[in-house]
């Protein structure tokens, strides 16, 4: 999960976590490229879009640069639409406007980690 608002962030770990799934968290693109980095390989990510340091655009491009990184799905979980494109990606898990919809969400989290 990559996610600026503390509040969110922890409530997402905490039904994550409470549905079975192992979940790491990060407060903005920069911290979870550093977490790739070093090696974790979700089987999912959950991004939001507007965040400080890097935002959801600047990870995706980095991302897509590092091939060893590139396919892993994201799944877009943002209070606003795609105002600007994503660049393309062929493992883009979807679009969650916030307030989330869980039960779409946790359906797309099961069809990519279970």
């Amino acid at each position: 999960m990559v996610e600026d608002a503390l509040e969110t962030r922890d409530a997402m770990l905490e039904l994550l976590t409470a549905e079975g799934y192992q979940a790491s968290a990060a407060a903005n693109g920069f911290e979870a490229l550093s977490l790739l980095e070093k090696g974790e390989r979700p089987s999912l990510i959950l991004l939001d879009l507007f965040m400080p340091v890097m935002d959801g655009w600047e990870f995706c491009r980095q991302l897509a640069a590092r091939p060893a990184l590139s396919e892993i799905p994201i799944a877009i979980v943002s209070a606003t639409g795609q105002d600007r494109p994503l660049p393309e990606r062929k493992s883009d898990a979807g679009h969650f406007r916030k307030p989330i919809d869980l039960v779409s969400l946790l359906n797309t989290i099961r069809r990519h980690c279970n």
